[in-house]
């Protein structure tokens, strides 16, 4: 990866934690008196990163929802929830449906298919819509991999502004 890019998107994740603490923090102050916000021990339960970082920071890590650029929220306590929504909303534009559709059968991983018009081929399929599936048996960060530089690049998605929310 160019280390150039590796800087912005380390920076963006950053800013976005910054930023997410920094309005609970704000939040929390208009809420209380001064003495009173002394005594609140609220503790912040998620972290947000953008699904553009490098798939390695979401290794290990327990999503909660997937925030799309709209700022709509979507609850997502598994990747494979949060894959299934983020296709789901690829899928939801006609000529993305279709690029997706053409790479069924065509995009396949080291022993099998990774998009499939059938499932019977999959390990473990994840339904994203009728007769669409996707190969799920990997870990997080190699299914983020394959659903951002594999598919979601090649149908010319721009997820840059979707974020994931993580279990702290």
């Amino acid at each position: 990866m160019n280390i150039i890019k590796e800087i912005e998107i380390t920076r963006s994740r950053l800013l976005n934690e910054i930023n997410t603490e920094m309005d609970l923090l704000l939040k929390r102050v208009k809420e209380y008196s001064y003495t009173e916000f002394e005594t609140v021990t609220e503790e912040v339960y998620e972290s947000i990163l953008p699904l553009s970082d490098n798939p390695a920071v979401f290794k290990g890590k327990k999503p909660i929802a997937v925030i799309f650029a709209t700022g709509k929220r979507v609850e997502a306590h598994t990747w494979k929830q949060a894959v299934t929504e983020i296709m789901k909303d690829c899928i939801s534009d006609k000529n993305k449906r279709d690029i997706v559709e053409s790479m069924c059968g065509k995009l396949a991983g080291n022993k099998r298919v990774i998009l499939s018009k059938d499932n019977t081929a999959m390990t473990s399929p994840l339904e994203i819509d009728e007769n669409l599936y996707l190969e799920s048996h990997y870990d997080a960060e190699t299914m983020l991999k394959i659903l951002t530089t594999r598919i979601l690049d090649y149908v010319g998605y721009d997820y840059t502004k979707i974020s994931i929310a993580l279990r702290k």
